[in-house]
């Protein structure tokens, strides 16, 4: 069951998604919600985000090898990938599963040539 707190923490994810769209803003929104670090990749895996909490951790992120690594799918396509760093302990799945499906979607329409 999803609790009140993380409801809160999804509706400010689709308001980022709604207002900005953009896969950086969509990216702090999900760090703030999921409390963790991540850099965001493309299907060709150039980095489109990276949401760090302070520069040191910026210039780290990247080489760290302890992350949680998803691919973020739309309709069963691959548009990137997400290199996560907890920062308290992993998020709930069900939290982290629709917050990185708003991500993905960030990133689709981000990449449509039609947009």
């Amino acid at each position: 069951m999803v609790e009140a707190p993380e409801i809160d923490a999804l509706a400010k994810v689709a308001e980022r998604l709604a207002a900005a769209g953009s896969p950086p803003a969509v990216a702090r929104a999900i760090g703030a919600a999921l409390r963790c670090s991540a850099v965001v990749r493309d299907p060709t895996g150039a980095t489109v985000a990276l949401v760090a909490r302070s520069t040191l951790e910026e210039r780290t992120l990247r080489t760290r090898e302890n992350l949680d690594v998803r691919e973020l799918l739309i309709g069963g396509q691959s548009v990137g990938s997400v290199a996560l760093a907890w920062h308290d302990g992993p998020a709930p799945e069900s939290l982290t599963g629709i917050a990185l499906a708003l991500l993905a979607s960030s990133i689709a329409v981000s990449h449509d040539p039609a947009g």
